[in-house]
């Protein structure tokens, strides 16, 4: 929405009766345009990333193991990472309740944190998740002693 905005400032800015009728400069189009074109970007950029590198698809258990199949539903590609489940340091539950429009909104998800990584891993809670216990497993982790490798400060657990 924000980049055809910014487009269509680029092309009609001004043209409209309530603008004055008259296609404005095209400095005045460049300075209204583009910051919305850029906004409209990095709001895609910023999915794509996400979708990339916290968005969990999928949770395989190992048999016979504590580690974890972790599938990463990417937009270009998926990834797939194995942990161990004493890696996973924090996870947390948020009911993802919020006012949408006059309409209530359920969308609950769990966090999942791995030293080493910057970004929690994202698991939603009313996804279809093939391995029910590894899932209730791993998101049954809320506060766990922290790792060596990983410490808590202030800021929201950053590593240090």
């Amino acid at each position: 929405m924000s980049f055809w905005s910014g487009w269509n400032a680029l092309h009609t800015y001004g043209l409209h009766p309530t603008e004055g009728g008259v296609l404005a400069p095209l400095p005045m189009r460049l300075l209204i345009g583009v910051p919305l074109m850029a906004l409209g970007v990095f709001i895609c950029a910023g999915i794509v990333v996400y979708m990339q590198s916290c968005y969990v698809g999928r949770i395989d258990r190992i048999e016979g193991e504590d580690r974890y199949r972790l599938t990463l539903a990417g937009v270009v590609t998926r990834s797939v990472l194995t942990v161990s489940g004493q890696h996973v340091v924090q996870g947390g539950y948020h009911d993802g309740d919020y006012w949408a429009g006059g309409a209530m909104v359920a969308a609950p998800w769990y966090t999942l944190r791995l030293p080493g990584r910057r970004l929690p891993l994202v698991v939603d809670a009313q996804g279809d998740v093939i391995d029910e216990e590894a899932f209730e497993r791993l998101t049954s982790r809320r506060y766990l002693p922290a790792d060596p490798a990983w410490t808590s400060s202030k800021r929201g657990g950053r590593r240090r």
